[in-house]
């Protein structure tokens, strides 16, 4: 994310910085208890993640 964003109304500016710890099984993961916990019951496999994180910068 490059933008302005407000949390418990405070003003963040700038650009997100990646998290480069995590491996792709991790993030994997991490998107399904997302997607879960948010009532979305898709599942997103490693190899959907993988392609996802190539197309990132």
């Amino acid at each position: 994310m490059n933008d302005t964003i407000t949390v418990n109304g405070h003003k963040y500016f700038g650009k997100m910085p990646g998290n480069n710890e995590l491996s792709e099984i991790e993030i994997t993961n991490l998107v399904n208890y997302i997607n879960r916990e948010w009532g979305d019951h898709s599942y997103q496999s490693e190899q959907e993640i993988r392609a996802a994180l190539e197309k990132c910068d």
